[in-house]
């Protein structure tokens, strides 16, 4: 069993406090699925890591949630939104 972490570290747009997201699955689209059904809309990510058997990535600034998104559709193979 390959394990799949996700940390988001964000900011709430509400409280302006930094939040920390992690999300922990068995597999690649478990992951995805989990990312996907998280309520993001008021967090601006600022940085994120992601480590599984075959990716250990991650990105901080301006534009971490836009490549998290890009990552993760090519893990999966297709466009997700």
């Amino acid at each position: 069993m390959t394990n799949n972490n996700l940390t988001i570290i964000g900011l709430n747009l509400n409280t302006r406090l930094n939040e920390t997201i992690t999300i922990k699955a068995s597999n690649t689209y478990m992951l995805v699925n989990r990312y996907l059904n998280l309520n993001l809309r008021d967090i601006s990510i600022e940085s994120y890591r992601l480590t599984n058997s075959k990716w250990n990535a991650g990105n901080d600034g301006m534009n971490a949630g836009a490549y998290l998104h890009e990552i993760l559709e090519e893990m999966i193979g297709h466009e997700i939104d």
